[in-house]
C-alpha cells in the first residue's frame, strides 16, 4: 500500500503536476483550496469523466489527465461507456467502450482499479488508486433483449441508466411530453439488472418512469446526476416527489455541476450548495451525494474549447438529445470549482455553512458508496 501511495506522489511530481496546477484558476492556487478536507472522506463522483479536453496519442487517459485525476482525492468515479439516444450500433459500441476501459485499467494498474465488487472502492482508496465504475447512460444497447445485461456485466458494466432524454424501449426520458412511464420491457430490464447485481440509475428519466421504477425495485436505486426541480424548473432536474420516493426506498441522489442548476446563466458553487442543501432537506443527509457530470480535471476555456463546446451543443440539438438550458455560452462546469480539488473545496464551503464533518463525509462519498455496495453485493 505504501509503495502505491509513493507511486501517486511520484506521478504528481513527474508526469504533469505542474501542468495540472497551471490549469487551476489563479484564485484557487492563491488560497481558495485547502490540501485537506474537514474530514477524512472517501470521495466518490457518481458520474464524471477522467478524460480531458486535450487528447494525447497512445493511452486513453493521458499523463496530464492522470495527474489531475490522482490529485483529485477521488476514491472512485462512475463513468459512462457507450452511446445515448440511438439504438443502431449501440450494442457493439457499448461492448467496445467497455473493452477499451478494461484495457486502460490493465495498462495503469498502479493508479486505476476496475470496480467489480462491493469492496473495490474501499480497496482503491486504501491502495492510493482511483476506482472506475463502468456504466451506460441509456439502455438502447439492449435492443429489446434484457439478457444482454448478463453479457455486459461480464464485460465489466456495473451501472445501467434506464433512459436518456428521449423514449426508448425501457421507458420515457425527461424530454418526452406524453409520459408513459416504465414499459413492460423496462420492468423486465429492472428485474434483470437487480438479479445481475447492477446499480440502476434513474438520471434523465421522466417523472413517471422514475416513480414506476422506484415502486417496482427490490433494492435501493440511484439518481447519479441531477438537480432539484424546486430550485430550477428544468426537465433534467427531479421533483421533490421523486427525491422523496428515492430516499424512502434507501436510494441516493447525486447533485451535478451543470447549467440546469439555474434557469438562466452560468451556475456557480453557491448554486451547487443550494441544491445539495435542498436535497438534504427533502431526502435527509443519508441520501445525498455528488455526481458532477463533468471532467475531473480543470477546464481551460480557450478559443479551441469554446469552438468545440459550441459545436457539441449544436450537434446535440441536431440529434434531438439536447435539454433546455444547453447553450453555447453556458459551460458544463462550475467556474469557482474548476479544479481537480473541487471536492475538497466543496467540503470546506459546506463546513463554513455549518454542516458537520459526518454529514460532509456522507455527501462526498459515503452515501454513494453504500448504495453502490448494496447493488453490487
Amino acid at each position: 500500500m505504501n509503495d502505491t501511495r509513493s507511486d501517486r506522489r511520484r506521478l504528481l511530481k513527474g508526469l504533469g503536476a505542474a501542468a495540472a496546477t497551471a490549469l487551476v484558476p489563479a484564485w484557487a492556487r492563491a488560497g481558495g483550496a485547502s490540501p485537506s478536507t474537514p474530514t477524512d472522506a472517501l470521495v466518490i463522483d457518481a458520474l464524471a469523466s477522467p478524460l480531458g479536453q486535450r487528447r494525447e496519442r497512445g493511452a486513453l487517459i493521458g499523463n496530464e489527465e492522470l495527474a489531475q485525476l490522482m490529485a483529485s482525492g477521488l476514491a472512485a468515479l462512475h463513468l459512462s461507456a457507450g452511446p445515448v439516444g440511438r439504438e443502431e450500433g449501440a450494442w457493439d459500441a457499448t461492448r467496445e467502450a467497455l473493452e477499451r476501459w478494461r484495457r486502460e485499467v490493465q495498462a495503469r494498474p498502479r493508479h486505476l482499479l476496475h470496480v467489480q465488487g462491493p469492496g473495490d472502492m474501499r480497496r482503491a482508496r486504501d491502495t492510493g488508486r482511483v476506482g472506475l465504475v463502468l456504466g451506460m447512460q441509456d439502455a438502447v444497447a439492449l435492443e429489446g433483449d434484457a439478457t444482454r445485461l448478463d453479457v455486459l456485466r461480464g464485460a465489466g458494466l456495473r451501472v445501467v441508466q434506464l433512459t436518456y432524454n428521449g423514449r426508448n424501449r425501457v421507458g420515457d426520458g425527461c424530454l418526452v411530453e406524453d409520459d408513459r412511464g416504465l414499459s413492460g420491457f423496462g420492468r423486465e430490464v429492472l428485474a434483470r439488472a437487480e438479479d445481475q447485481r447492477l446499480l440502476v440509475d434513474l438520471s434523465h428519466s421522466s417523472e413517471r418512469t422514475c416513480l414506476d421504477a422506484l415502486q417496482a425495485a427490490r433494492r435501493p436505486l440511484a439518481i447519479t446526476h441531477t438537480g432539484c426541480m424546486a430550485l430550477a424548473r428544468n426537465p433534467r432536474n427531479k421533483t421533490d416527489a421523486e427525491l422523496r420516493a428515492l430516499a424512502e426506498r434507501g436510494g441516493v441522489v447525486g447533485i451535478y455541476f451543470m447549467p440546469f442548476l439555474r434557469e438562466e446563466g452560468q451556475p456557480h458553487a453557491v448554486d451547487v450548495i443550494r441544491h445539495v442543501e435542498h436535497a438534504i432537506d427533502v431526502c435527509g443527509e443519508d441520501h445525498v451525494g455528488i455526481g458532477t457530470d463533468g471532467q475531473v480535471g480543470a477546464i481551460d476555456v480557450d478559443e479551441e474549447y469554446r469552438r468545440r463546446f459550441a459545436e457539441t451543443i449544436r450537434m446535440r440539438r441536431e440529434a434531438g438529445i439536447s435539454a433546455p438550458g444547453e447553450r453555447e455560452d453556458v459551460f458544463i462546469f462550475v467556474p469557482d470549482l474548476n479544479a481537480p480539488s473541487r471536492y475538497r473545496m466543496l467540503a470546506r464551503m459546506l463546513a463554513r455553512r455549518g454542516h458537520s464533518g459526518q454529514r460532509i463525509d456522507k455527501v462526498l462519498g459515503m452515501n454513494m458508496l453504500r448504495v453502490m455496495e448494496q447493488a453490487l453485493a
